[in-house]
């Protein structure tokens, strides 16, 4: 994630370029909860970063975050949590949605699976016409806004009870 991917006036990251499982990547835009606006608000490249700087960088400042295995090793190591995947933090997170009651439309959205209309009965042409990610009247809830508002609540619950 770079810095010109956050839109801020919208509060969405857009997404250039996600795998889909068929045909070539495609673009996302993912509405950012309040939780997210405030963690990155507080990073140092809020106000000062270039659009091409990574929100995440390694541990240079110029690249992507990396070393993955050695991060997760550690942090296995210290909370003694083994034999996960970080795949698994998206799996959890559809899961959490489920419980707290989001339809399955939105979750697929959210996950951006390829036809996530097709859960409510729609066929494959049902994403052409209609877009679901985006916001026409100003009164509107946007229900991926509202979904991911409401994990980010259940995820502070979750760390509540664990303190």
């Amino acid at each position: 994630m770079t810095w010109s991917q956050v839109d801020k006036d919208n509060s969405i990251w857009r997404k250039p370029s996600v795998k889909a499982t068929k045909g070539g990547p495609r673009g996302q835009d993912l509405p950012l909860p309040s939780a997210i606006i405030n963690l990155l608000k507080s990073l140092p490249g809020w106000e000062t970063a270039k659009p091409t700087d990574f929100v995440f960088p390694n541990s240079t400042g110029k690249g992507p975050l990396g070393n993955w295995d050695r991060f997760q090793t550690a942090l296995n190591k210290q909370t003694g949590v083994h034999n996960w995947h970080r795949h698994d933090l998206r799996r959890t997170a559809g899961t959490l949605m489920r419980e707290i009651g989001q339809p399955l439309a939105v979750i697929e959205t959210i996950l951006d699976h390829a036809t996530p209309l097709r859960s409510e009965g729609g066929s494959d042409t049902a994403g052409v016409y209609i877009l679901t990610n985006t916001k026409i009247l100003e009164s509107s809830e946007n229900p991926q806004a509202t979904a991911l508002a409401r994990l980010a609540e259940a995820l502070d619950q979750i760390e509540a009870q664990g303190k």
